[in-house]
């Protein structure tokens, strides 16, 4: 026995021979299943319209040295690496929303 909220939900139920020595019969269906997917606004950097230039220059002055100390444990240098590039890139890269490809464009 299946139950579902909604009409033709369920589609091909084939009755299988029982499990073990259940005197059940096996189902096996499929369901048909509607998700409301949410619109997605997220925001990500534009690498299209990034000010290389800018970022190059912040690059050179960089103390890698000290963002590199071998005394620090990796998590701390891939910290201090991500740090300084993340910060480079929220000066010099503009943001844009993503655009939500499975909308249907209207002309």
């Amino acid at each position: 026995m299946v139950f579902t909220n909604e009409e033709n939900m369920v589609e091909e139920i084939e009755y299988l021979p029982p499990l073990g020595k259940s005197d059940h019969v096996t189902l096996k269906f499929i369901v048909k299943l509607y998700i409301d997917k949410p619109r997605n606004s997220d925001k990500r950097y534009n690498f299209f319209k990034g000010n290389y230039e800018q970022i190059n220059d912040n690059l050179k002055n960089v103390n890698w040295e000290e963002i590199l100390d071998s005394e620090a444990s990796t998590n701390g240098i891939w910290e201090g690496l991500t740090d300084k590039l993340n910060k480079f890139y929220r000066r010099n890269i503009p943001v844009c929303r993503t655009f939500d490809r499975s909308m249907t464009l209207h002309v």
